[in-house]
C-alpha cells in the first residue's frame, strides 16, 4: 500500500474542473492518481506499482480559496468548491 499526502493549500486548480464541482473534483482525483502512478513507475521501473492500492489525501483549507475564487467570478458559490473537494 502506498500512502500519499500532499499540501493542498495554494495548490493550483484548473478552474474548469472547480465549477463542476463534484464530478470535477472526481476528474482531478483521477488525473492525480494517473500522474503518481507515472511517478512511482518512474522511481521504481522494477517494482509492479499497479497493482499497490495507492491512497491519496490531499489537506486543504477551502474557505480561503472559495472566497478568492467566488469574488474573481470564477464560481458562482462556495458549495462549488466544498463539493469539488
Amino acid at each position: 500500500m502506498i500512502y500519499v499526502f500532499i499540501d493542498g493549500d495554494g495548490a493550483v486548480f484548473r478552474d474548469g474542473l472547480i465549477v463542476k464541482g463534484e464530478d470535477g473534483g472526481s476528474a482531478a482525483a483521477h488525473s492525480l492518481l494517473e500522474g503518481t502512478l507515472v511517478q512511482l513507475n518512474a522511481i521504481h521501473p522494477i517494482a509492479i506499482v499497479n497493482d499497490c492500492k495507492i491512497v491519496v489525501l490531499v489537506i486543504l483549507i477551502l474557505n480561503g480559496p472559495s472566497s478568492k475564487l467566488l469574488s474573481c467570478g470564477i464560481i458562482l458559490g462556495v458549495t462549488q468548491v466544498h463539493d469539488f473537494g
